[in-house]
């Protein structure tokens, strides 16, 4: 085998070895689902306001590598988000007079995302990663319960779905040989569709209109996980 041949087997062997000391993980992480714009907005007078507040993310997510620098990976995310009941009921009062008292449900959303990942090995232990990924997202609206003055009115919940996309990154700790800490920093979109809610009062029930909503969050999570191999 001449020299050329040598340097080009070393190449292939090392590049094998690679991928072999490093193939991936699977993690679970938990953290802040933090709403942005439209959908964290309390403005009674923005037709899109979302009223939506900070709630918990869960998420579970694996990454495998192709290459040195380049992977694919999955994410399961759902998160719950808050609404600013009292924002509303001092907006409804402030409309229509008297005492009002608003009690509602979080906004639900789940979604199932997959994309690509890169690497960069700061360390031995430390790996920086930089994603982006697409899937599909659910949405349940939030159930809304009205009682103005003794007057009850009820918004039922209504269900959407849409294309949803995600940017993030994140460091990844090798904490052991086989366990890592993960740090996530995400921000996420997706506007469904909601359809099926109603509205219901002393005057009976009535269909409401569908309605989209733009929703958008940081998401950020600290989580464990288990690598293939001995590196992170």
């Amino acid at each position: 085998m001449n020299r050329s041949l040598h340097a080009s087997a070393l190449a292939l062997l090392l590049a094998a070895s690679a991928l072999a000391q490093d193939n991936g993980y699977v993690a679970v992480s938990l953290g802040p689902s933090i709403p942005l714009g439209d959908f964290a907005s309390d403005s009674f007078s923005n037709e899109k306001a979302g009223l939506a507040r900070t709630g918990v993310l869960f998420e579970a997510s694996g990454g495998y590598r192709l290459a040195p620098h380049f992977g694919l990976m999955g994410t399961i995310r759902s998160a719950a988000n808050p609404v600013d009941a009292q924002a509303l009921a001092d907006a409804l009062a402030a409309s229509i007079g008297g005492t009002v008292r608003v009690e509602a449900r979080p906004w639900s959303t789940a979604s199932v995302m997959l994309g690509i990942f890169t690497a960069i090995d700061l360390s031995e232990s430390t790996v920086l990663e930089a994603r982006l990924q697409g899937g599909m997202g659910v949405s349940s609206s939030p159930e809304v319960t009205v009682d103005a003055s003794g007057t009850k009115v009820k918004e039922t919940s209504a269900n959407g779905a849409a294309f949803t996309m995600a940017v993030g990154a994140g460091l990844r700790f090798g904490l052991s040989e086989r366990l890592c800490l993960l740090t996530s920093f995400d921000y996420q979109a997706m506007e469904p569709q909601f359809t099926g809610g109603q509205l219901k009062g002393p005057s009976g029930t009535e269909e409401l209109k569908d309605f989209k909503q733009p929703m958008s969050w940081l998401s950020i999570g600290i989580g464990l996980g288990v690598r293939f191999s001995g590196k992170t």
